[in-house]
């Protein structure tokens, strides 16, 4: 139970601090400029303050593993804010370039309308493309999930509509609403 809560790769206190954090951005008028360009701003200074914190010298090492690591999904508080910087960045330039390429972007939006529906296959894929060893390319992951998701979600979304595990969540919420005492 610590091991899920604390540690391993994807530990839910790490990420639940910033989903918390995306809800809330959530919540900002996100059509404005200005929200998109302190977006960028906030995003560039925590992940510029965080590869700097990193490079402070520690000789404790339970200190440094729990703080100063930088290294991906270790958790450390300064990968955290290294990870909270990234995702700002990214996304007040999506936010910035979403008005004036928003038909070049009309992908991009079916593929964010479909989460659950997009990164199922996405894992799935991953062991369709692996190698005996299990092993596979970055590159080869990135391109190749990328370039189906894009084209699949795109499609999905011009003649259906809503993802179809999108839709089973909410109907599973509304059965679930209908349920209460």
């Amino acid at each position: 139970m610590w091991e899920f809560l604390l540690r391993g790769s994807y530990p839910i206190t790490v990420w639940l601090f910033l989903a918390l954090i995306g809800m809330a951005l959530g919540r900002l008028s996100l059509h404005r400029s200005a929200t998109a360009w302190g977006f960028v701003l906030a995003g560039s200074v925590l992940l510029v303050a965080a590869h700097l914190v990193a490079l402070v010298p520690v000789s404790d090492r339970l200190l440094q593993a729990a703080v100063f690591d930088i290294s991906p999904h270790s958790g450390a508080m300064v990968e955290l804010v290294a990870a909270l910087g990234l995702g700002l960045l990214v996304v007040g330039v999506c936010l910035g370039a979403s008005h004036p390429l928003r038909w070049q972007l009309l992908p991009v939006a079916a593929l964010g309308s479909m989460p659950l529906t997009a990164y199922t296959p996405h894992v799935v894929s991953y062991f369709v493309m692996a190698r005996p060893d299990g092993r596979l390319a970055e590159s080869q992951i990135l391109l190749w999930s990328t370039a189906i998701l894009l084209v699949a979600c795109a499609l999905w979304s011009a003649l259906i509509g809503r993802g179809p595990l999108e839709t089973l969540a909410a109907r599973a919420g509304d059965a679930a609403a209908m349920l209460r005492p």
